[in-house]
């Protein structure tokens, strides 16, 4: 994931506020409220329209990542709408193409400012809102994965390669992505499975620069087990010390938790028809997979 992208969407988030106790929504600063229709976002879907627009508008300035295609940027741009709706327990049974439907596309500014440069394109939008037939909850959940990866992106940076610090947000990472593994039920269809594998994807770039800052990866696969064990782990450096002679409870490393390897097998799985008993993850019972292959191919 692109720290620029991370910046972005650090950007957005505080962009619009949302109150809890009286259940609104606050645009902040200029660059979000400058696609009000008519000059006036008197309501909050209409802020949320705005701020959406903001949001893929950013993206048509200089500076930002031109590795992000037009696909890519709308998963993103969707994942945080999702997110800033669900935030509002009255949007609980709301549908991404409906509000997309009825807010966005009636608002003059998003033709007239997204799509002039050709770099995002409408269509990968809308094919991509169409695509998302899950819950708001779901693409909340996802949304949070995603903005980890961020987090674990900075401090990354801030640590200057000292590789035998565990991450803060390790931890919450790999707590958070078994709840979305988890959440697989064959009734979310193909979009749950196609954005499990965009985030293998994501976590895949993420390691990447971990194992050229690091060498490896072997110290960050340390601290994503020690969230599961609840082990303490201390500054223990897998460069230094093999990992056959360290404390298991203080380095409790395991290849089990390859989580983009577990991913990408699955989503093999589930697109080329071979068998689930070798899965990684243990999604549900076998016959639960069965027809969730069965329903899809439909």
């Amino acid at each position: 994931m692109s720290i620029k992208l991370c910046d972005v969407i650090n950007l957005m988030d505080h962009g619009i506020f949302f109150d809890q106790i009286s259940q609104n929504y606050t645009l902040k600063g200029s660059f979000t409220n400058q696609h009000c229709p008519n000059q006036n976002c008197d309501n909050d879907d209409k802020k949320i329209s705005s701020a959406f627009i903001a949001f893929l508008n950013y993206f048509n300035g200089t500076g930002i990542d031109k590795n992000l295609d037009s696909d890519k940027i709308a998963e993103y741009a969707i994942l945080w709408l999702g997110h800033k709706l669900n935030q509002k327990t009255q949007n609980g049974t709301t549908k991404l193409n409906d509000f997309y439907t009825k807010q966005i596309k009636t608002n003059s500014k998003y033709e007239e400012n997204i799509f002039k440069s050709n770099r995002i394109k409408k269509n990968d939008i809308e094919n991509k809102i169409e695509s998302m037939n899950i819950d708001i909850k779901d693409i909340f959940n996802f949304y949070e994965v995603f903005k980890l990866l961020c987090k674990m992106g900075d401090e990354l940076d801030k640590n200057k390669g000292q590789c035998n610090i565990c991450l803060k947000s390790a931890g919450e990472f790999y707590k958070k992505y078994e709840n979305v593994k988890n959440g697989l039920d064959i009734d979310k269809g193909s979009s749950y499975l196609q954005l499990l594998f965009s985030l293998s994807k994501d976590y895949d770039k993420f390691k990447e620069k971990y194992k050229t800052v690091c060498g490896d990866t072997e110290s960050l696969e340390t601290c994503l087990r020690s969230s599961v064990t609840k082990s303490p782990v201390k500054e223990c450096s897998v460069k230094e010390i093999p990992v056959t002679e360290c404390p298991v409870k203080e380095c409790p490393v395991t290849k089990s938790i390859l989580i983009p390897i577990a991913i990408i097998f699955v989503v093999a799985s589930f697109f080329f028809g071979i068998s689930y008993k070798y899965s990684l993850f243990g999604f549900r019972k076998r016959s639960q997979k069965q027809n969730l292959r069965e329903k899809l191919k439909k």
